[in-house]
């Protein structure tokens, strides 16, 4: 099913439409997951299907499922985890997934015990659902989160804050001052043999997004204040900032930036350099204005911002992926129509029920615009939750949109995910 491409003036967000980049944006196929389940996550599979991470919206338990390339489910389970979970696919046919439990639990036939809670965890998973490792670390500490997760052949990376202290197997990081919160990358091998832990030096920073480079590298990306160390001179901002940096995989900057603002970051990979993305309350990219809303932004081979585009409206909720790239080079990124009757876009009750659609946008390697697909929600009454994207080998991308009942009596508790599947190429191919 072909898709029209909606034509909209956006002179006002930084965008304009190019008649040299107009072209075909197809839905390929579209199906749903479980009812009640908010996407939090969506990872491409190796045959084409996709992994999905979601919470339950009755009690609050976490599954993960993974389903074939036209949506039928070949597993699912449900882990009653603390805080943030993650995931990510190795491209390969296995599957890491990474939280915080506060008991003794049983995922996919596998028992998780540790002699003090909370206890963080990470375990590898096949295409059939079965546990191949496990390992816990960290035990005992509440302020330690595990934020994302980068996998590929060579294993697995997780990226996350700590404060006081952290261990993992015979590895314990210590940050300069007690009361710091410190940036965290670790690395383990495809067996969950720890071959990096390490911190990077700060004030108070979060390390919420990593992403690996084809060539193996890591790109890290969030947000500090004060002092942070990733490279040879230290980075510092008084009053908030995002950074970005392209790691080796001992963990070493080959680069790091940084630009004065606030806001959620995600890093995508995109052919030499990275694409930034961010619901941002306001940021500096170094572009002769400050940027609001949605934020999506590309850099060179040397973390330089090539170009910023500002979208516009702010999604009123985001998720672990903002965008994808797809093999073309294109990428893909969302916003929202928002309307004016929301109270505040971070805590999105509307204050009337009238429904909130999204946009898919997607812009070429210059930043030019391309293509707008609507998404709009399946009821008047219904409200967005989250959008997922995730990039398929085969060039197109996945979308995962959650949305729910907008009256706050009934917010969260009845909940419908849509899974897309999208192609972008030119009109007549």
């Amino acid at each position: 099913m072909k898709l029209a491409i909606v034509s909209l003036a956006l002179a006002a967000s930084g965008c304009s439409k190019d008649t040299a980049v107009e072209d075909a944006l197809q839905e390929e196929w579209r199906g749903t997951l479980p009812a009640s389940i908010q996407l939090s996550s969506l990872e491409p599979w190796s045959d084409g299907g996709y992994a999905a991470l979601g919470y339950e919206s009755v009690d609050g338990k976490r599954s993960l499922m993974l389903a074939t390339r036209d949506g039928t489910i070949t597993w699912i389970d449900a882990l009653p985890a603390n805080g943030p979970l993650t995931m990510a696919a190795d491209g390969e046919g296995h599957l890491y997934v990474s939280g915080t439990i506060s008991t003794a639990t049983e995922f996919l036939g596998t028992t998780l015990s540790a002699a003090s809670y909370p206890v963080k965890f990470v375990l590898k998973v096949d295409g059939d659902g079965k546990v191949l490792w496990s390992k816990l670390f960290d035990e005992g500490r509440t302020n330690n989160f595990v934020y994302d997760l980068a996998a590929g052949p060579e294993g697995v990376a997780l990226a996350g804050t700590f404060t006081g202290g952290f261990s993992i197997d015979d590895r314990t990081l210590i940050p300069g001052q007690s009361t710091a919160t410190v940036a965290l990358l670790v690395r383990l091998d495809p067996e969950g043999k720890v071959l990096v832990a390490r911190s990077y030096v700060s004030t108070a920073a979060v390390a919420a997004s990593l992403s690996r480079a084809s060539d193996g590298d890591l790109f890290l990306g969030g947000t500090f204040t004060g002092v942070l160390t990733l490279g040879a001179t230290p980075m510092a901002s008084s009053s908030g900032a995002v950074f970005l940096a392209r790691l080796a995989p001992d963990g070493t900057a080959r680069w790091s930036r940084h630009f004065s603002g606030r806001g959620n970051v995600d890093i995508v990979p995109w052919e030499d350099g990275a694409a930034l993305l961010m619901r941002a309350s306001f940021v500096d990219l170094g572009v002769g204005r400050w940027l609001t809303g949605q934020v999506a932004a590309r850099t060179d081979v040397d973390g330089k911002v090539v170009w910023a585009r500002q979208l516009g409206s702010l999604l009123p909720n985001g998720g672990d992926r903002q965008g994808a790239v797809d093999a073309r080079g294109n990428l893909f990124v969302g916003r929202s129509l928002e309307k004016p009757e929301l109270v505040d876009p971070y805590y999105p009750y509307p204050a009337t029920d009238t429904a909130v659609a999204r946009e898919v946008v997607v812009l070429d390697r210059d930043g030019r615009l391309g293509g707008l697909l609507e998404i709009k929600p399946i009821s008047a009454n219904d409200y967005p939750l989250s959008l997922e994207f995730g990039a398929n080998p085969d060039g197109s991308v996945l979308i995962g949109t959650s949305d729910s009942k907008s009256e706050a009596t009934n917010y969260g508790t009845s909940v419908t995910t849509v899974i897309r599947r999208l192609r972008f190429g030119l009109a007549g191919e």
